[in-house]
């Protein structure tokens, strides 16, 4: 038989054999990321530097969208000045004025709201991509040979930058650039930020099994401490993305979910909820606001509003109330009426030179600041042609209105053999004769039958000699063409279209003093 103590030594070799395996390889305490774990943090950092170059780009497609309009409606403007006809001119201007309208609207939200979240954005990102790339450069830089460090490769051992590069794995830090075409990933929504890992390392799930990081410990024999253990409950990096509870004492990361849209439960981590609400929220320039709806005026409340205002003189223009309006103008379907009368009016070539702006040169062809020298030009000429106009009407109703001796002297016979109501009319000449024509002694004096007839002869009235075909004419042989019987006279037809065109003169004088 064999000793006792001789049949115990192999069983406390294989127990404790087994201690010692349970010790070097339970959990990561302490232990540097692996490359699973860091690599998406490489990416999310390029992505929220990306950030700033999109919000940059966007921005500035909306504020070219905006002068697009802006130029898109000059053009319209100086083409209603110069249009073939009244009807296209009408339009013109009306298109216009809802183009330079979206222009505004664009403008105005721009200013007023989207610029801030284009800047809450990019200081979010950035605040967020800088936490990372603090986090990384750190983590890389604590590789001991091939011993220990806190980002492992692929390879199982601790890796440090090498160029921009970190073990193969493109991981570049520094200031976002402004310029580019934005992210060409999209893991950040207003839904969460997709593709870092989440959760409590368990089993080297997110840590190396033998790789010491002294990022993760909380004493000075393996970790930040110089003489003992470090006051904070939890260490922190990235922005509150990976959390160390020191109270374990085991160095086990934490990673915060981030692939939520609100994250509560850590908050050292609201740098994080900042980039998912403002990313989320990045204007577009696809939003309504910056949306272009000339070719849909008869179904666009922005479009009935503006053109209700101008056609009907009312401010609470909608579609309801307004399409009859619309389409009148623009025809049932407004975009084939709108898209002729852009295109006319940008490939529109002047007639002559104006503003400075030679000859058959296009509209689209200007810039801003021609477009708005030529309709200033076209605006000024207007005005003055309106005022010559008005002078000539003015003058021509003047002399219309001079009445003849003959004509005043029947004003003056209608207070037939009434003193009293012939005493009147003594403004105007009449006076009272005893002595005159029974229903005629209220008749025209002398003086002002002279004066009367002196100013038809300088201004071409009725007491100027005329070729006249028709005076004197009985009412059966006043006829058309020549003449025409009006009350008791037979007039000439050129004296009666005379006096239409004086009236029609007249009302555009009124409209156009408007």
């Amino acid at each position: 038989m064999k000793p006792r103590s001789c049949s115990k030594q192999p069983a406390a070799s294989v127990i404790l054999a087994v201690l010692l395996t349970t010790t070097s390889t339970e959990g990561a305490a302490n232990m540097g990321l692996k490359k699973e774990t860091w690599v998406p943090l490489c990416n999310l950092a390029k992505e929220l530097g990306e950030v700033t170059s999109e919000a940059a780009t966007e921005q500035k497609r909306i504020l070219k969208l905006a002068l697009d309009f802006r130029k898109e409606a000059l053009q319209l403007e100086v083409y209603s000045r110069l249009a073939p006809t009244a009807a296209v001119a009408e339009k013109s201007i009306v298109l216009a004025t809802y183009v330079a309208s979206m222009a505004d609207i664009a403008l105005a939200k721009l200013q007023t709201v989207d610029s801030d979240n284009f800047l809450a954005a990019v200081a979010a990102t950035s605040y967020a991509k800088g936490a990372i790339d603090e986090f990384i450069t750190v983590a890389a830089q604590t590789k001991e040979s091939d011993v220990h460090g806190c980002l492992h490769g692929g390879d199982g051992n601790p890796h440090n930058f090498e160029g921009k590069t970190i073990h193969g794995t493109d991981c570049r830090t520094g200031v976002p650039k402004t310029t580019g075409d934005g992210r060409t990933k999209k893991t950040i929504t207003a839904g969460g930020i997709a593709g870092t890992q989440a959760g409590l390392d368990n089993s080297n799930s997110l840590q190396s099994a033998n790789k010491n990081c002294r990022l993760f410990a909380k004493s000075n024999a393996d970790g930040l401490g110089k003489a003992g253990d470090v006051d904070a409950a939890k260490l922190h990096y990235a922005a509150g993305y990976i959390e160390i509870d020191t109270g374990s004492n085991d160095g086990k990361v934490n990673l915060l979910n981030l692939n939520r849209p609100t994250l509560t439960d850590r908050t050292e981590a609201t740098a994080w909820q900042a980039v998912i609400t403002t990313v989320g929220a990045l204007p577009k320039i696809s939003d309504e606001d910056y949306t272009n709806t000339s070719d849909k005026l008869e179904s666009t409340e922005r479009a009935a509003k503006t053109i209700a205002r101008i056609i009907k003189n009312v401010d609470d223009g909608t579609i309801a109330n307004s399409k009859a309006a619309i389409t009148n103008l623009f025809g049932a379907t407004s975009k084939d009426t709108v898209d002729k009368l852009l295109s006319d009016a940008a490939n529109y070539k002047l007639k002559d030179k104006i503003a400075g702006t030679d000859k058959e040169t296009a509209l689209n062809a200007m810039s801003t600041g021609q477009l708005e020298a030529i309709l200033a030009t076209l605006n000024i000429a207007l005005i003055k042609d309106k005022e010559k106009l008005k002078q000539e009407l003015t003058d021509a109703k003047q002399n219309k209105e001079t009445k003849s001796a003959e004509d005043q002297e029947k004003e003056c016979n209608k207070a037939g053999d009434n003193k009293g109501e012939c005493d009147k009319l003594k403004g105007q000449g009449c006076i009272f004769k005893e002595d005159g024509e029974t229903n005629k002694k209220c008749t025209l004096n002398k003086e002002a039958k002279q004066a009367l007839e002196k100013a038809n002869q300088e201004t071409g009235g009725k007491d100027k000699k005329t070729d006249s075909k028709c005076t004197g004419k009985e009412q059966k042989d006043c006829k058309s063409p020549d003449c025409k019987w009006e009350g008791e006279t037979c007039k000439d037809s050129s004296i009666l279209l005379n006096k239409q065109f004086a009236l029609m003169a007249s009302a555009f004088v009124s409209f156009v003093a408007l």
